[in-house]
């Protein structure tokens, strides 16, 4: 999902069910900063004996402290990124399958999420209420999906049901399509890794789109 979602239906959500104005902002401006959380290292100045940091090169700092990265930067492309990042904010496992990459699939309103959700509405922090409900809403856009680069996001024959406007990914696909036709999955798959819906583009992000695609839901494949 998007800013539209994050934080503007997050607002109206918040809203709708009764926070005023200032708290609602704060749970929407937590939700869409964990999308634009990206630093990951920061040095602190002066005197941090009264806050929990990390040490640096000596120096005193917070460290792994994003919530999201860019996706197109090879460096991305580490277990531990995947892990503390992508699985954590965006993709939480839903737990169901047999192997570890399948039980690392995201899944709509996972026992994982909910008992998550469920324990920071026990608190009284609206910053951590916020920050949940990223992942929590990304749980139904990200379904089927693992933030693992894995075999299992390797999908073919996506297409959209209804005609889609204005996104410049969905227009160089058509044209890929065209040119080569039935050797466009092989294509998507030289081109695009199998990280997260990385082979999907945007698609799962856009929460108006009717669009299919195909996978190995099967126990059966190699998960090399």
């Amino acid at each position: 999902m998007k800013k539209d979602a994050h934080y503007y239906a997050v607002l109206a959500f918040a809203r709708a069910v009764g926070f005023q104005k200032d708290a609602a902002q704060i749970i929407a401006y937590s939700s869409q900063f964990v999308d634009d959380s990206k630093i990951n290292h920061i040095i602190i100045k002066g005197n941090p004996d009264n806050i929990e940091h990390d040490i640096i090169d000596d120096k005193p700092a917070f460290f792994n402290m994003a919530t999201c990265h860019s996706y197109f930067k090879i460096k991305t492309f580490n277990f531990s990124a995947m892990t503390n990042n992508t699985c954590a904010f965006h993709f939480v496992p839903g737990c169901d399958g047999k192997s570890f990459v399948k039980k690392l699939r995201c899944k709509q309103e996972s026992r994982v999420i909910l008992k998550i959700l469920k324990e920071v509405k026990k608190e009284n922090d609206l910053v951590k209420f916020g920050m949940v409900l990223h992942p929590f809403a990304d749980t139904f856009s990200h379904q089927g999906f693992s933030g693992l680069l894995s075999k299992v996001n390797d999908i073919r024959d996506i297409r959209t049901i209804i005609k889609v406007v204005g996104v410049i990914t969905h227009k160089i696909s058509k044209i890929l399509k065209w040119l080569f036709k039935s050797k466009f999955d092989k294509l998507l798959d030289w081109g695009m890794p199998a990280y997260g819906h990385g082979q999907a583009m945007e698609y799962p992000d856009l929460p108006y789109l009717k669009w299919s695609y195909k996978y190995d839901y099967s126990d059966q494949f190699s998960e090399t």
